[in-house]
């Protein structure tokens, strides 16, 4: 943060210093120093136009509408229109991306050097995509983006319409992620690539990276029995021919179009495919869903199941849509032809899904989580987990508040310590366990120093055997900010832990509301705290009797692999 705070101060014409700043600020959950930031960078908006546009594109990064359209109307008013204002806001919105908005204001720029060469990237955009010019003005009369890269997908769906036939018999299935990271979705498809028929499926496992963040922490662990089976991208050379149109369905310039991370995802994925196309790709979660998508449509993949976790990007956190404002328009072109599907993990997300993509809510499958609870009590060690727990110092008599999560932002780990302290003031023999690890564990540390519960909260890091550490919490609390059907709660009720959460996403679907634990619709700790009370009451031993049942029936790992058989046979028999 220092270092980045040095370079907008030696650099203020560095939009990425200023965004790094900001999103370093968000991922650390300090609002408050994010709108500082923001704060100092508009401050010098006064000084010269040029610290304007930057601000601009800053907002427009972030998807800070109210900011924009504040800024628009307090600086715009001193610039001179004369100033080529038009042209660098049109110059700013091609830059993220929406070609309709800065096509409008270029009608408005004049005639200027800086006019003609925007006017140029445009046309050249239009040409590539196939793209009529009309179709701009109606976007940018409506107030509503037009993202590139959603042009790019559309015309990638026109060239690609033709596929193999899929294989009679035992079908060959790709699973695709950006990583097997330990992660809610990354669990999951572990487990379904795990748990598939290997007489009716011929499955691999293909991920750009298997350890994304450089942490050693993945899940490679649950599919040892078929490492070979599994594939690292990233380690994939491109296949040659991208610049001298051996893939003569697409062209190259059109793939250039794409953020540049997405362009060598999709040409790592078709060198892997060139070798043998499978019958059916099953991707996860949205950025991985429209890469795969592509290269599976440009080597002629016959279906497409993508799987979407949690609830829409825009309704996670302005972190998540922030880099792929794309992302709707370009999954709406994906999903408009008859080989490509749509899935979600809870009923909550697939009504967040239709809402988002505007398309009919039967249109989008549901292929509830399931956890292997046998797995995770193979994995008890009880010497080994005895001598942690005497460690933090935890006796018999204390009651304990657990929760298992990544360190992250989007977890609301502070408001989580903050209804711990409130639970504290009326139950003295608590104490707070959190399992997991990440990016914010230095801040985690030093909020709980602050809040004074240091001798209360213990931090535990990751663990292999979580069941013990779910066998140990008398309350399971989670308060997150969005969630779609959250494993962890699954696997604490699962093990008979009554548990607590905010009301986000899915958790209506795990969590029988005051029959098996309790949902909470605040924010305010005090009212979450309270909660977590009633949880410790006379109830918890009723409330933890019905949440392992019901966990053990409803959210078993092999009725998620029998559901997601189900509907590959669905989708490749259409």
């Amino acid at each position: 943060i220092p270092l980045l705070h040095s370079i907008c101060e030696q650099d203020e014409g560095s939009v990425s210093a200023w965004e790094s700043l900001i999103e370093t600020y968000l991922r650390m959950e300090k609002r408050a120093e994010a709108n500082r930031a923001w704060g100092s960078l508009i401050g010098k908006t006064w000084e010269s136009s040029d610290q304007y546009f930057i601000a601009i594109e800053v907002a427009l990064r972030f998807h800070w509408d109210s900011r924009l359209r504040w800024l628009m109307n307090t600086r715009a008013r001193r610039l001179d229109e004369s100033d080529l204002q038009y042209p660098r806001l049109a110059e700013v919105y091609l830059k993220v991306g929406d070609i309709a908005t800065s096509w409008g204001y270029l009608q408005r720029g004049g005639d200027s050097e800086l006019c003609s060469e925007i006017g140029d990237r445009i046309e050249e955009v239009l040409q590539i995509t196939r793209t009529k010019e009309n179709e701009l003005k109606k976007f940018y009369e409506n107030g509503e983006p037009l993202w590139i890269q959603g042009l790019v997908v559309r015309e990638i769906v026109r060239r690609c319409e033709k596929f193999y036939s899929p294989r009679k018999g035992r079908k060959k299935v790709a699973l695709i992620s950006s990583s097997l990271n330990r992660g809610g979705a990354e669990r999951q498809l572990a487990y379904t690539f795990r748990g598939l028929n290997r007489k009716k499926y011929d499955c691999e496992l293909v991920v750009q990276r298997f350890d994304n963040r450089g942490e050693g922490e993945t899940f490679l662990d649950l599919i040892n029995e078929f490492q070979n089976e599994a594939f690292e991208v990233s380690q994939t050379e491109i296949a040659e021919g991208w610049s001298n149109g051996t893939y003569n369905k697409i062209e190259n310039d059109l793939l250039e179009l794409l953020p540049a991370t997405v362009n060598d995802a999709i040409k790592r994925l078709v060198s892997h495919f060139n070798n043998e196309v499978p019958d059916l790709v099953h991707c996860w979660q949205d950025q991985t869903i429209v890469s795969s998508s592509i290269a599976s449509l440009i080597c002629g993949v016959p279906r497409v199941i993508g799987s979407a976790r949690s609830m829409r990007p825009d309704e996670k956190s302005e972190l998540h849509i922030r880099k792929r404002p794309y992302l709707s328009q370009s999954m709406e072109h994906l999903l408009s032809g008859n080989r490509i599907f749509l899935t979600t993990n809870s009923e909550a997300g697939k009504r967040s899904y239709s809402e988002w993509l505007q398309i009919d809510s039967d249109e989008i499958g549901v292929i509830h989580n399931g956890i292997d609870f046998e797995l995770m009590e193979e994995s008890i060690d009880s010497k080994k987990f005895k001598k942690e727990v005497a460690k933090i110092g935890i006796k018999k008599g204390h009651k304990i508040v657990g929760g298992v999560f990544r360190l992250e932002a989007g977890k609301r780990i502070e408001l989580w310590l903050d209804v711990f302290a409130e639970s504290l003031k009326s139950e003295g023999a608590l104490r707070g366990v959190i399992v997991g690890s990440g990016r914010m564990g230095e801040t985690v540390e030093r909020w709980i120093e602050e809040k004074g519960l240091k001798n209360r909260v213990s931090l535990v890091g990751s663990k292999e055997d979580v069941a013990s550490w779910l066998n140990l919490m008398d309350v399971f609390l989670l308060t997150s900010v969005t969630e779609g059907l959250p494993n962890v709660i699954i696997e604490a009720q699962g093990f008979g832990v009554p548990a607590v959460s905010t009301d986000v996403g899915g958790v209506g679907e795990v969590i029988n509301h005051d029959w098996s634990g309790l949902i909470v619709d605040s924010n305010n700790p005090l009212v979450i705290a309270n909660a977590v009370i009633e949880g410790l009451g006379k109830r918890n031993r009723s409330f933890g009797i019905r949440a392992k049942r019901r966990a053990r029936k409803f959210f078993s790992v092999d009725a998620m692999i029998k559901n997601t058989e189900k509907c590959y046979e669905q989708v490749l028999a259409d």
